[in-house]
This record gives C-alpha cells, sequence and structure tokens, in this order.
C-alpha cells in the first residue's frame, strides 16, 4: 500500500495546492503552506508514536494533562522567538473568549480523545482515523468561514485521506 498510497497523496495534495482562477495566495504562501504543512505532519506522526510509548507508563489523563499546557508554552515561547514579542492584551476580549473556548473545550477534549485512541486502538489506526478531519473541517470551513469549496479540495481532500490510509494501514 505504501507506492499507491503515496501516489494518492501526492495526487490530493497537488489538488489541493495548485493555484485555482480567483485565488489571491501568491505561489510563495502556497509553497511556505506546504511546507509547514508536511512539517507537521511529521511532527504529528512522531509525536503519535512518542506519546503510545508514553501511554504504557503513564495514565491516559495524566499523559494529556502534562502534553496539552506544555504544547500551549511552546507555543507562547515560539510566537515570542519569532516576533521578539508577546502581548495578549492586543486581542479584543471577544477573540480571547473565542480562543480561551475552543481551547479548553474543543483543543482539550480532542487532545483527550486522541490520547484515549491512541491507548485503545494503537498508533497506526489512531492516525488514519486522526486524518479525516479535513473531512470534517472542509464541511465547517464552508458554514462557518465562508470558505469556498470545490471541486479540486474535495477531490484533493478525498486522495489524500484514501493515500493515508493505505500508507497506514497495509
Amino acid at each position: 500500500g505504501l507506492v499507491p498510497g503515496v501516489i494518492l497523496v501526492l495526487a490530493g495534495l497537488f489538488l489541493l495546492s495548485s493555484a485555482q482562477p480567483g485565488d489571491q495566495t501568491s505561489a510563495s504562501q502556497i509553497k511556505k503552506g506546504l511546507l509547514f504543512s508536511l512539517c507537521a505532519g511529521l511532527v504529528w506522526a512522531v509525536t503519535t508514536l512518542i506519546v503510545r510509548f508514553v501511554l504504557k507508563e503513564v495514565p491516559m489523563v495524566a499523559a494529556n494533562f502534562i502534553r496539552m499546557p506544555t504544547g500551549a508554552l511552546a507555543l507562547v515561547l515560539i510566537t515570542f522567538l519569532l516576533n521578539g514579542s508577546y502581548d495578549p492584551r492586543r486581542y479584543s476580549r471577544k477573540s480571547l473568549a473565542i480562543m480561551g473556548f475552543t481551547g479548553f473545550f474543543l483543543m482539550g477534549l480532542g487532545s483527550l480523545f486522541f490520547v484515549f485512541a491512541l491507548d485503545r486502538a494503537g498508533a497506526a489506526r489512531t492516525a488514519i482515523l486522526s486524518s479525516t478531519s479535513p473531512i470534517f473541517a472542509m464541511p465547517l470551513a464552508a458554514l462557518l468561514a465562508r470558505e469556498r469549496i470545490t471541486g479540486r479540495i474535495i477531490g484533493g481532500t478525498v486522495l489524500t485521506v484514501i493515500g493515508i490510509g493505505l500508507i497506514v494501514l497495509l
């Protein structure tokens, strides 16, 4: 499944990353976005395996309790290093409330489900099932963010998710 999976992932990435009529995104921005996306995927894969091994020694809730605040601290430090400062006062109360709600409830709950899945289903199954998140994100992006969903986006998403499934499961 590795070769067909890689081919499907690359075909999906091509559909997702190629410029479309009316797209305001520059080629440079697309390349940087793809690079960051691939880096995120690599880091997530490594993290998934590490957390799976840690769960043999540490209870699930404790692992998540340590993992999430540590990740948040890393984000603050990276933001400080990249921008030279971190000033949460520059954000509106509404933005802070939304970020707090999504961080506490949605990211925290999603992360807890992820750790439970790692413990119960294993790293390979959890990786493939969590890679289906674009299928859920696509309609939400259209409804909530008013993003335009095209046939290329749908096709690219489907090809990528199927390709990842072939790579991980076969």
